[in-house]
């Protein structure tokens, strides 16, 4: 008997966490689509087929919905939590240049999960301009806050080792910089296409997009241009 119970409470758990998941894949969608305030608990419930109960029980107000609707497209789905992994095996006292090259496979990772076209996460960018708009300051600390953290265990050490002179003020202004080409190409998507004459971000022109904004922030902390194909031509 004891044995059973087990089993029963393990499969209550799955069937627990597989009908959260289907709740925040529909909360992301309509989040995506009309923004926090032009959102209600009544349009995700009709999404999702079921009762606003449900998702009231699940996660207690709207509040909350959309804060684990973010932590679990950006963080989860779009793998946040690893953007900066590659410069975990740099070492103590790594070559400018790779260092450099590194910068560009992070910001082509966070382009390509963002636009794709392939690795594009579904409803990443909605989800951003939403939590940019009209989020609340709560989601959007939650958000940059990890990314400041990732960044101040993983970059800012390695920034220093190479450039004795660069100050706290320095990193936090090329943090800064970093951070907003990266909104910027959600943000002014359709701006951006106008202006290149393109339909879509293309695999080569998503290349681009992080070799350029690679390059820009290398050469503003004195590191060396990125090594990397530059094939897109407008």
């Amino acid at each position: 008997m004891p044995e059973k119970k087990k089993k029963i409470i393990r499969v209550a758990n799955r069937q627990g966490r597989r009908k959260r998941i289907e709740l925040l894949e529909a909360s992301g969608k309509v989040f995506a689509r009309y923004g926090y305030n032009g959102t209600t608990v009544r349009d995700i419930a009709d999404e999702a087929k079921v009762q606003p109960s449900a998702l009231i029980y699940h996660f207690g107000s709207k509040e909350n919905l959309f804060q684990e609707t973010l932590r679990y497209h950006i963080i989860e789905n779009g793998q946040f939590e690893h953007l900066f992994d590659a410069f975990n095996g740099l070492g103590d006292n790594p070559e400018p240049q790779v260092v450099s090259n590194t910068i560009y496979a992070t910001l082509r990772g966070i382009y390509t999960a963002c636009h794709g076209p392939r690795g594009k996460v579904a409803n990443l960018n909605g989800l951003i301009i939403c939590m940019l708009n009209d989020g609340g300051q709560l989601p959007n600390k939650m958000v940059h806050k990890l990314g400041d953290e990732m960044m101040s265990k993983r970059i800012y050490k390695i920034l220093r080792t190479i450039n004795k002179n660069i100050s706290d003020m320095d990193l936090f202004w090329w943090s800064r910089q970093f951070w907003s080409m990266i909104l910027y190409t959600i943000c002014a998507q359709p701006l951006i296409l106008a202006q290149s004459g393109e339909k879509k971000y293309s695999e080569e022109f998503v290349e681009s997009l992080a070799f350029r904004s690679a390059k820009a922030c290398c050469i503003l902390i004195g590191l060396p241009i990125p090594k990397a194909d530059d094939k897109w031509k407008k």
